[in-house]
């Protein structure tokens, strides 16, 4: 197939180009890809004249690799022989080059491959890293990140199995979310702390211990899985929650990256980031979203496609009202607000692909066996106390709210503008069924 790179392994590939240079050069004389921009954000304020001069510069990638495993001719038929490992890593390792980022937060990265995986980032990009997966499934999530700006050996981790976590709740219906079924998905979190040479190296002299707060997830991917998301987000927020009572925020900024499988205008999206008091009924669509998936039959489930939540007749049963509600009594009394990088600021180098019904996220993210939507985020995770403030008015600029300054976000195609027309997984394209997404920022100390 055109456009396709010669074939080789991921072990023979290191081999041959041992430095990031060497691989990068390659990589790029070899693969012709469509070109996505790095756009440079419009600051609302000069920051250098509000603060001492000292901020951290930091780089977040969130990226799906799509696993192995799901890479199949059935799915992706347009793909063509790209679903072979041997032509795609090379894609994926050109994506994770091009944006040389200080912390990568991964998912679906194959267990399989994890040694290739980790030598590449310690041996070739100088990183240090951690893998986690969970049950049956063979692929996980990742986190790598700098160790010329975070002490290794300060490092604390956690890992996230969300189908052994419960809600704290009284009603105990709502704690097992093997009620619906078990998903096998994970979550991880970790405390990193700078490197007092990168504190010096950038003006800063303190005797507090600062750093970031940083996860990743993948949460539950199925089509009738809309309540389950919701539980497994607010289990997410939770352990954040926790977490940020020990590193405090004038200390630790938090950030969440994953794939979440929920679109903004549903509700694990709009309980994280909208406004609180968050009301599942009053967004008629998420509301039957939630009831729809909990009378979903998982258990005796055939094919997973075979009906359409969009199409499906809900029922709008007692029991399961009061269980969302209980779910949304939690969100609730959760002091915590999450901000999406790119619904904060998209719209200001790309107005075109900022959907309002997205709350101004872009259009899609994810393209896959007939499925397109937004699916992946990068969070910002803050505190707020007050359960009826307005975000978008109080968040408008988060160097005053909360010292970060967003400098560059990378750019997300529509399907339209790409040279498949609509498919992410595609020669020419991209080796995954996932955009990727980037983001600078600027941390004032």
């Amino acid at each position: 197939m055109a456009g396709l790179p010669n074939p080789i392994s991921l072990d023979q590939l290191l081999i041959n180009y041992p430095t990031k240079e060497l691989l990068f050069n390659y990589l790029d004389s070899n693969l012709n890809l469509f070109h996505r921009e790095l756009y440079d954000v419009p600051n609302a304020i000069n920051t250098e004249e509000y603060n001492n001069g000292c901020k951290v510069n930091l780089k977040l990638m969130s990226y799906n690799m799509l696993a192995q495993s799901l890479a199949s001719s059935s799915m992706f038929p347009t793909a063509g022989k790209l679903t072979s490992w041997k032509y795609r890593n090379q894609y994926l390792i050109y994506e994770l080059l091009q944006r040389d980022a200080d912390v990568y937060c991964l998912q679906e990265l194959d267990a399989q491959y994890l040694k290739y995986w980790e030598t590449f980032f310690k041996n070739i990009m100088g990183l240090n890293c951690k893998f986690v997966r969970y049950g049956a499934k063979n692929h996980g999530c990742f986190i790598a990140y700098s160790l010329e700006k975070f002490e290794v050996e300060l490092e604390f981790f956690s890992s996230i199995n969300f189908d052994d976590e419960v809600v704290d709740t009284e009603n105990p219906s709502i704690y097992n979310g093997a009620k619906l079924t078990r998903t096998c998905n994970i979550g991880m979190l970790m405390v990193l702390n700078y490197k007092n040479t990168y504190l010096e190296s950038i003006g800063y002299v303190s005797t507090n211990k600062k750093g970031i707060i940083v996860g990743t997830a993948h949460l539950f991917w199925h089509p009738f899985g809309t309540f389950e998301r919701t539980r497994q987000n607010y289990i997410l927020m939770k352990k954040l929650q926790f977490l940020k009572q020990i590193y405090v925020e004038k200390d630790y900024t938090a950030f969440f990256l994953g794939d979440f499988n929920a679109q903004p205008y549903l509700s694990p999206y709009e309980a994280m980031v909208l406004s609180k008091p968050v009301r599942f009924d009053e967004n008629k669509e998420s509301f039957f979203y939630l009831n729809g998936s909990m009378e979903y039959d998982f258990q005796n489930e055939k094919n997973p496609f075979s009906k359409d939540p969009t199409t499906t007749e809900c029922h709008y049963i007692p029991e399961n009202i009061s269980i969302v509600k209980q779910l949304e009594t939690c969100f609730n009394k959760l002091p915590m607000r999450a901000i999406s990088m790119y619904g904060h600021s998209y719209s200001k180098v790309d107005k075109l692909n900022s959907i309002e019904k997205n709350h101004m996220e872009p259009d899609v993210s994810n393209s896959c066996g007939g499925f397109t939507g937004l699916l992946d985020y990068i969070f910002l995770i803050v505190d707020e106390e007050d359960l009826e403030v307005n975000v978008g008015e109080k968040y408008k600029n988060l160097y005053e709210s909360h010292k970060v300054n967003i400098k560059k976000l990378l750019q997300v195609p529509t399907l339209k503008s790409l040279p498949s027309n609509k498919e992410i997984m595609f020669p020419i394209v991209s080796g995954s069924d996932h955009f990727s997404l980037f983001c600078e920022l600027d941390i004032h100390l």
